[in-house]
Protein backbone atom coordinates (compact mmCIF):
# COMPACT_ATOMS: atom_id res chain seq x y z
CA UNK A 1 0.00 0.00 0.00
CA UNK A 2 1.31 3.03 -0.71
CA UNK A 3 1.57 5.77 2.06
CA UNK A 4 2.18 9.17 1.54
CA UNK A 5 4.22 11.58 4.61
CA UNK A 6 3.88 15.07 5.10
CA UNK A 7 6.48 17.36 5.46
CA UNK A 8 6.41 16.55 9.17
CA UNK A 9 6.25 13.29 9.09
CA UNK A 10 9.45 12.76 6.66
CA UNK A 11 11.16 14.67 8.64
CA UNK A 12 10.74 12.41 11.85
CA UNK A 13 11.50 9.47 9.53
CA UNK A 14 14.45 10.81 7.79
CA UNK A 15 15.78 11.31 11.29
CA UNK A 16 16.53 7.14 11.22
CA UNK A 17 18.00 7.64 7.92
CA UNK A 18 21.79 6.32 8.88
CA UNK A 19 20.57 3.46 10.70
CA UNK A 20 21.79 0.02 10.16
CA UNK A 21 20.12 -2.11 7.87
CA UNK A 22 19.82 -5.85 7.71
CA UNK A 23 19.21 -6.21 11.64
CA UNK A 24 16.72 -6.96 13.23
CA UNK A 25 15.61 -3.95 15.31
CA UNK A 26 13.14 -0.47 15.54
CA UNK A 27 16.38 1.81 14.03
CA UNK A 28 17.65 -0.72 11.91
CA UNK A 29 13.38 -0.74 10.39
CA UNK A 30 13.21 2.37 10.27
CA UNK A 31 16.09 3.39 8.17
CA UNK A 32 15.06 0.82 5.71
CA UNK A 33 11.54 2.62 5.37
CA UNK A 34 13.46 5.83 4.82
CA UNK A 35 15.53 3.88 1.52
CA UNK A 36 12.27 3.10 0.23
CA UNK A 37 10.55 6.79 0.75
CA UNK A 38 10.80 9.17 -2.05
CA UNK A 39 11.89 12.48 -0.39
CA UNK A 40 10.24 14.34 -2.95
CA UNK A 41 6.75 12.82 -3.39
CA UNK A 42 6.81 11.50 0.71
CA UNK A 43 5.64 8.41 -1.11
CA UNK A 44 6.31 4.68 0.81
CA UNK A 45 5.16 1.59 -0.66
CA UNK A 46 4.52 -0.33 2.61
CA UNK A 47 3.74 -4.43 2.51
CA UNK A 48 2.09 -6.63 5.27
CA UNK A 49 5.39 -7.34 6.96
CA UNK A 50 5.82 -3.69 7.56
CA UNK A 51 2.36 -3.72 9.29
CA UNK A 52 3.75 -6.35 11.48
CA UNK A 53 6.76 -4.54 12.34
CA UNK A 54 5.39 -1.15 13.20
CA UNK A 55 2.60 -3.59 15.57
CA UNK A 56 5.19 -5.07 16.64
CA UNK A 57 7.74 -1.93 17.46
CA UNK A 58 4.41 -0.48 19.37
CA UNK A 59 4.08 -3.54 21.71
CA UNK A 60 8.22 -3.01 22.57
CA UNK A 61 7.89 0.34 23.28
CA UNK A 62 8.42 2.61 20.23
CA UNK A 63 4.60 3.32 20.12
CA UNK A 64 5.16 7.68 20.16
CA UNK A 65 7.88 7.72 17.78
CA UNK A 66 5.84 5.27 15.03
CA UNK A 67 2.75 7.40 15.75
CA UNK A 68 4.70 10.55 14.84
CA UNK A 69 5.81 9.00 11.37
CA UNK A 70 2.78 6.71 10.16
CA UNK A 71 -0.34 7.13 12.20
CA UNK A 72 -2.15 10.07 9.53
CA UNK A 73 -0.48 8.32 6.57
CA UNK A 74 -1.89 5.24 7.50
CA UNK A 75 -5.07 6.10 8.74
CA UNK A 76 -5.48 8.17 5.57
CA UNK A 77 -4.35 5.04 3.10
CA UNK A 78 -6.62 2.57 4.89
CA UNK A 79 -9.60 4.97 4.72
CA UNK A 80 -9.32 5.44 0.54
CA UNK A 81 -8.70 1.32 0.66
CA UNK A 82 -11.45 0.94 1.94
CA UNK A 83 -13.71 3.51 0.48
Amino acid sequence: MIVKFNNEELKELLRYADGPFGEDNFKSFMAEVCARTDEDTGEADLDRDDYSKIELYKAQGFGDALDKVFKRPLGKAIDQFLG
